[in-house]
């Protein structure tokens, strides 16, 4: 009678897991805005919405973007890997829908996107 417990137990323990991991993939944070990441925010997911005000692209394909919205700004850090899929896209002005992680760089507070689809273009 144990044995059937403990191997209950450990599938439900197993589906509860599964359920979890797919649940954190599909979960989108609220959209914030940029005056609204702070310190405490260091190493969340934020949601940001707003226009690119100005691009720098380093040499070895990475960008960081400055992306405004009617509270303020902040840099945005694309990795090669994620600005080399929207080099064309990305010019000032245009509107962006994003996911990153916020990260502090050299004492700035910044947001890097990790994946390439948590980056939208909006025409």
């Amino acid at each position: 009678m144990e044995s059937k417990f403990l191997y209950l137990s450990l599938l439900l323990s197993i589906t509860g897991l599964l359920i979890l991991a797919y649940v954190t993939e599909t979960i989108e944070p609220p959209i914030s805005k940029t005056a609204d990441i702070q310190s405490f925010a260091l190493g969340k997911n934020v949601h940001l919405q707003g226009n690119i005000t100005s691009i720098h692209r380093f040499d070895g394909g990475s960008m960081i973007l400055t992306l405004g919205d009617a509270a303020g700004e902040i840099k945005v850090y694309l990795p090669y890997t994620i600005a080399s899929n929207f080099r064309e896209q990305l010019r000032v002005n245009t509107s962006l829908d994003l996911i990153g992680v916020v990260e502090l760089y050299k004492g700035t507070l910044e947001v890097v996107v990790e994946n390439h689809n948590a980056l939208g273009v909006c025409e």
